[in-house]
């Protein structure tokens, strides 16, 4: 089945592709076109390909939107939405929830001022199966030393 979404320049109604990604990395955006490349080249570079992006553009002001519409354009995993006004990150999560695709048996959620491991995919999706938890594990990576600490269980 396919559903409509909106485009992220023209407001006219594209469809979703009917692919079944395993992970759905959700991704609000507020003026951050300074991270926003390096952010969209470490999800790129996940060892783990079987996953979406979903990001959300929540009104910025600064170039986020174009640096959103360009990668979508080079990559079919992602796909990028505008809200028009800025609602905050906890709606815009929301939003990002309602977009997702339904067949994800995963959630990832990244900030768009972040960057990632190569293998962060790969290596929670072994985490959350093996112990069939029900809550992603959270790292953090401590500077300058760039060591991974993981938070909870």
């Amino acid at each position: 089945m396919e559903l409509p979404v909106s485009d992220l320049n023209s407001g006219m109604k594209l469809y979703r592709n009917e692919r079944m990604p395993l992970i759905s990395i959700l991704m609000p955006v507020h003026n951050t076109q300074a991270y926003l490349t390096e952010c969209l080249e470490s999800i790129a570079c996940q060892t783990f390909t079987d996953f979406e992006l979903v990001a959300i553009d929540d009104g910025s002001v600064d170039r986020s939107a174009e640096i959103l519409d360009e990668w979508a354009a080079r990559d079919s995993r992602s796909r990028c939405l505008r809200n028009e006004t800025n609602l905050g990150i906890a709606r815009t999560r929301n939003r990002l929830l309602a977009e997702c695709s339904s067949s994800s048996r995963f959630l990832a959620l990244m900030d768009a001022d972040d960057v990632c491991f190569p293998d962060r995919l790969e290596r929670q999706r072994a985490f959350l199966e093996a112990r069939r938890c029900v809550s992603v594990p959270r790292y953090r990576l401590d500077r300058p030393r760039y060591r991974i600490k993981i938070r909870g269980t």
